[in-house]
C-alpha cells in the first residue's frame, strides 16, 4: 500500500475492501465468536484506531458483506433466469437453476442466519437503517424478479415465496456453519456432506412451495 492515510474516496474504497476480506476470510477459517475487531485489525495494514472510521462492530462489517452478498446472487439469478414467464410446467427446471446458483453463495446463508437476531444490538442505529434500506432494495429486486417469471401470482403470494424461502435459509444454516463446512464453502468444494444436503433439500423445498402456492 503506497498511501498511508485514507484521503480520496479511492483510496477510502480500498480499505473498505481490505476490512471485508479480512473478514471474509476469517469467517470461512475461524468460529464466528473468535472474530473481533482486533483480530481483523491484525491482518490490516493500517491502525486499528483507522478501522473503526469505517465500521465500529464486527457486525456491521459483516452485516455490509451480507448486503453485498445478496446483491451478487440476485444479480446472478437475473443473469441465468429466462426473459419471458415460466411455465408451470417448468418449475423443477427453474428450481434447479435457483438451487445451483444460492449454492454458491452459501456464506451469505451463514451470515444471514448469523446477523438476523443481532441487529438491533450490535450495530449503530444510523448504520443499521442505511444496511436495512439496502436490504429491502435487494428484496424488493428479488420480488420483481419473480413476478416477472410468475406473472400469475399475487404480489403476496411472490412476498411469502421470498420470506419463506429467506425463513429455510435461516432455519438450516445451522447445518453448514460448522468447520469442515467453513472449508467447504472456501474451496467451493461439492464433496462433503453438508452442501448435498443443502442442496437437495433447497430444491425439494421451493418445489413443494411453488406447487402449494400456484394451487391456493
Amino acid at each position: 500500500m503506497d498511501f498511508i492515510r485514507a484521503r480520496s474516496d479511492e483510496q477510502k474504497d480500498v480499505r473498505l475492501n481490505q476490512i471485508k476480506d479480512v473478514a471474509k476470510k476469517q469467517f470461512y477459517s475461524l468460529s464466528y465468536d473468535k472474530i473481533t475487531i482486533k483480530s481483523i485489525s491484525l491482518e490490516l495494514d493500517f491502525a486499528r484506531s483507522n478501522l473503526y472510521k469505517y465500521f465500529s462492530t464486527k457486525e456491521e462489517i459483516f452485516a455490509t458483506i451480507l448486503i453485498d452478498e445478496v446483491a451478487e446472487w440476485i444479480q446472478e439469478l437475473k443473469e441465468a433466469s429466462p426473459d419471458n414467464a415460466i411455465a408451470t410446467s417448468e418449475i423443477e427446471t427453474f428450481c434447479q437453476y435457483w438451487t445451483d446458483i444460492t449454492c454458491k453463495h452459501l456464506g451469505m446463508i451463514g451470515l444471514y442466519a448469523r446477523l438476523t437476531p443481532l441487529y438491533a444490538q450490535n450495530i449503530p442505529h444510523e448504520s443499521l437503517t442505511k444496511i436495512r434500506q439496502n436490504f429491502l432494495i435487494h428484496y424488493h429486486e428479488l420480488n420483481s424478479l419473480l413476478h416477472l417469471l410468475f406473472p400469475s401470482l399475487t404480489l403476496k403470494q411472490v412476498q411469502h415465496f421470498c420470506q419463506y424461502q429467506f425463513s429455510f435459509i435461516a432455519g438450516f444454516s445451522p447445518a453448514i456453519r460448522d468447520n469442515e463446512a467453513k472449508e467447504e464453502m472456501a474451496n467451493q468444494c461439492n464433496k462433503k456432506l453438508s452442501l448435498p444436503d443443502f442442496k437437495v433439500s433447497f430444491q425439494e423445498f421451493l418445489k413443494t412451495l411453488l406447487v402449494g402456492i400456484f394451487n391456493t
